[in-house]
């Protein structure tokens, strides 16, 4: 059975984006690059704020991280807010998306 990442981009109320995220997030798979996303952002002007819905994964590892450093990296620069209670508990406790990420690349 293939499990690969799945990934969904879904308004949320009139301000917001979701990003649902499904399967396995690991690094033998190839993940995506933030061209759908901010091609999504590009569309949909005014977006204030993405969360988060994890709970279809199956499995992760620093594979997801590196995609929420991206993610993280796009906000910032679009001055957007990251609510990041809909992500899995392990990736909340080791990922503090008020870092600077920008600086760090």
């Amino acid at each position: 059975m293939d499990d690969r990442y799945q990934l969904k981009l879904a308004a949320a109320g009139t301000d917001g984006l979701q990003i649902t995220l499904a399967g396995s997030w690991e690094t033998h798979h190839v993940l995506p690059e933030t061209t759908r996303l901010e091609g999504w952002l590009e569309g949909h002007p005014g977006i204030q704020q993405i969360s988060f819905d994890s709970t279809a994964i199956t499995a992760w590892d620093s594979a997801l991280l590196t995609f929420l450093v991206r993610v993280t990296a796009l906000a910032d620069k679009n001055a957007i807010r990251l609510d990041q209670s809909g992500l899995p508990d392990g990736v909340q406790r080791w990922y503090p998306v008020d870092c600077d990420w920008q600086q760090l690349s």
